[in-house]
């Protein structure tokens, strides 16, 4: 957080002339878990920035940091707004489609002690699900078993899993899924580390995860 600070105090000091520098504070607030200053300060890279700034790809920057800050605060209702703002103006982009799946369709968050929180999302779970299949099915053989190979099954499964509360069959979908994934990597995400090349390669993060849905989602 010191060194977020410090970006932000100079940022500040140098009336905000440089917008690189403020977003850089903000992505050091998102690493440290610091949301609400995270928020504060793209916020104020954005506001900066509309008022001359003539770099898409910067105000698109601020935009996904904005979103992001706010889904970290849970506050789904803004950041919705922003995700499909970003969705509609850069539909093809990797950063901007994961953010928006986590958004409508919410995550399991995982503690270091295994305690299992599910967040909701917007609530938009069918959206999800379709940027979550895409991500799965536009990955290629090359990427598959990534991080993000993994995080869209995993998004697909849990959507379905909140899906089922509107619509019954979701939930008879959820089970055919991650019993389908069980046959294969039992162990998830951590059976295929070593079929990664060494750059893509990352310490298991899903297996808990799925171990949660697979006892919550019902067998029959």
């Amino acid at each position: 957080a010191r060194a977020a600070d410090a970006l932000w105090v100079y940022a500040e000091a140098d009336g905000f002339s440089s917008p690189v520098n403020v977003m850089a504070a903000g992505d050091w607030y998102l690493e440290v878990d610091q949301a609400a200053d995270a928020e504060r300060v793209f916020a104020r890279a954005l506001e900066t920035m509309q008022r001359g700034e003539n770099d898409p790809s910067r105000l698109e920057r601020a935009r996904i940091g904005l979103a992001t800050a706010l889904d970290a605060q849970r506050d789904f209702g803004r950041s919705r707004t922003l995700w499909k703002e970003l969705q509609a103006a850069n539909p093809s982009n990797v950063k901007i489609r994961r953010g928006a799946a986590l958004c409508f369709g919410g995550w399991l968050d995982v503690a270091e002690d295994g305690t299992v929180t599910e967040v909701g999302g917007s609530g938009d779970y069918e959206d999800a699900l379709e940027i979550w299949a895409g991500l799965v099915k536009g990955t290629g053989v090359k990427s598959k078993y990534t991080r993000l190979w993994w995080e869209a099954k995993l998004g697909s499964i849990y959507g379905y899993y909140r899906l089922r509360e509107l619509k019954p069959e979701a939930g008879r979908q959820a089970r055919v899924l991650i019993d389908n994934q069980k046959l294969s990597q039992p162990n998830f995400d951590a059976d295929t580390i070593d079929q990664l090349d060494e750059e893509q390669k990352y310490s298991p993060l899903f297996r808990d995860a799925f171990r949660y849905l697979d006892r919550q989602i019902p067998t029959s």
